[in-house]
């Protein structure tokens, strides 16, 4: 082999490299960015606009309502608040049928609910303005009646 073919091979070669390590590189940036992407809080974010989206096509006398099969059971509350703890867990506040408080504590890998119109527990009062309002307008820079029209 000829001194020529030599260098050609060592830059092909290095050409090759360098574009491996370009790959890898991108690989890289995409995991780090599903890792954000797939944090608490961006879930969170997510979940908060996809429930006032939900909202904004109900009527008056409907609100949002979370359902939920676990052990065989249906469990169905009225959500109240969304929040997110470290990293993992997103935590939904509401009340049920009854009007007992509950909180349901789910990591991101368990995440599985219908969110649903209910009654709403009463429809002669006004309507009053959810937890998770005062975000979406954090988030987002505009009101839910808004977010809801367009």
């Amino acid at each position: 082999m000829s001194l020529a073919e030599t260098g050609r091979l060592m830059q092909m070669a290095a050409a090759d490299a360098q574009a491996r390590t370009a790959t890898i590189e991108t690989r890289r940036d995409r995991a780090n960015q599903i890792a954000i992407d797939s944090s608490a809080d961006e879930v969170c974010k997510r979940l908060v606009k996809e429930i006032v989206d939900f909202e904004g096509g109900l009527n008056e006398n409907l609100e949002v309502g979370i359902r939920l099969v676990s052990f065989g059971q249906t469990v169905i509350f009225r959500v109240r608040d969304l929040s997110w703890e470290g990293p993992t867990l997103i935590v939904f506040g509401g009340t049920t049928d009854d009007g007992h408080e509950v909180r349901l504590i789910q990591h991101l890998s368990q995440l599985s609910f219908l969110l649903m119109a209910v009654e709403r527990l009463n429809p002669n009062e006004p309507r009053t303005e959810m937890g998770y309002h005062a975000l979406y307008r954090e988030w987002f820079g505009q009101g839910t009646n808004e977010a809801s029209e367009g």
